[in-house]
């Protein structure tokens, strides 16, 4: 293995390969990166056994034989980011990696590859792509609202739901929820399923943050594969699916509200954040609807307290309901993950007797549904 690369190139797909090292300090080659050369393309890869990353680039390499080794991806980082020269030249040699310049060079110890676990690719030529922008938007939309309670492992994950016509991403932690939804027409046997572990999103938004195609994904019976390219590499992710089945959280959005309104989001976003200054421990924040406004306030007894209120516009309210009577108690640091991920500059917010529902204005293809802390709360 004999084969020059750029030291950025370098130090990039160490940090896109990262996501998927294991911490086990039992499989300690599992905590090395595997890089394979030969023949004009060098591949780099990690896996923890649930997640795996497979990176392949196209370099000229000075021998065609395939050989390969296991380094441990912070000393090899460690040495190349102190290379002087933009290019480096990395090498094979018995059990050792060397890595050197113009009067520079290192050796680092390597581990035997043959404990690697082969990655998996897809043997099903039916896929669903995505432009990567789109699905890298969606993506962050929705990772937030994952649970980290393993009592319940499903809700560990983001529910990826394919249809002909769309594809839904979805996540909860009980306390909120977010559903993102990409209109596209899609080619597809029957619609999918499956739970991806919330490690897997991670991992998607590393990978393929600078990818300017399409991520293209097919899934089997146990795994799914996420496909793209970032530049010249051409990246793969391979993912084991969470089982279980996902709630049937359709039966929790409202279909019925006390009042729906308009409001700014900067201004509401900038009126939370002032009012989190005051709020207690517990990070709550009280909204009341009066004289057609939202007046926002908190209070803590050894910092003071904030009350502040913003105009909005009524859409609906529901017959016989009096809007001076709504009031609820919120998390704040909820309700700004839910509006960061709105993209309009003007909200919706419907009022419930259970969840607060918040979605754009005009693209409405993402919505946040929020508990209470106390939904009898007035």
């Amino acid at each position: 293995m004999n084969f020059s690369l750029k030291k950025e190139i370098v130090t990039k797909i160490i940090g896109m390969v990262e996501p998927a090292l294991s911490r086990n300090s039992s499989l300690p080659h599992l905590s090395h990166i595997f890089i394979e050369g030969g023949d004009n393309t060098i591949s780099i890869s990690t896996t923890d056994l649930d997640v795996s990353i497979l990176l392949s680039i196209p370099t000229k390499t000075k021998n065609k034989k395939k050989e390969s080794l296991l380094v441990d991806p912070r000393v090899l980082s460690g040495v190349v980011s102190h290379a002087l020269s933009p290019v480096v030249d990395i090498q094979k040699k018995g059990t050792v990696l060397e890595v050197k310049q113009k009067n520079y060079k290192s050796e680092i110890q390597t581990m035997d590859s043959d404990e690697f676990p082969a990655i998996s690719e897809s043997q099903s030529k039916d896929s669903v792509c995505i432009p990567s922008s789109v699905f890298l938007l969606a993506l962050s939309q929705v990772v937030n609202s994952t649970s980290s309670m393993e009592t319940k492992p499903e809700l560990t994950g983001m529910l990826l739901h394919i249809t002909n016509n769309d594809i839904t991403l979805t996540t909860t932690d009980g306390f909120r929820l977010s559903e993102k939804k990409i209109f596209q027409k899609n080619v597809i046997k029957e619609e999918i399923k499956q739970i991806i572990p919330l490690k897997t999103v991670q991992a998607l938004l590393r990978v393929f943050q600078d990818s300017e195609d399409d991520v293209c994904i097919t899934t089997e019976e146990n795994q799914v594969f996420f496909q793209g390219r970032v530049g010249l590499i051409n990246a793969l992710v391979v993912s084991n699916i969470i089982d279980g089945s996902y709630p049937a959280y359709e039966n929790i959005i409202p279909k019925d509200f006390t009042v729906s309104f308009l409001v700014n989001k900067s201004n509401l976003v900038e009126r939370i954040r002032a009012g989190s200054i005051f709020s207690s421990d517990s990070k709550t924040i009280k909204i009341d609807i009066v004289d057609n406004s939202m007046v926002i306030s908190s209070k803590d007894t050894r910092t003071g307290d904030f009350d502040a209120s913003l105009p909005i516009t009524i859409q609906e309210q529901k017959e016989g309901e009096d809007t001076e009577g709504v009031s609820r108690l919120l998390n704040y640091q909820y309700v700004l993950d839910g509006l960061s991920n709105i993209q309009d500059k003007e909200i919706v917010v419907r009022v419930s007797n259970g969840p607060l529902f918040l979605q754009g204005s005009s693209v409405q293809d993402y919505l946040y549904l929020l508990m209470p802390i106390n939904p009898n709360n007035t």
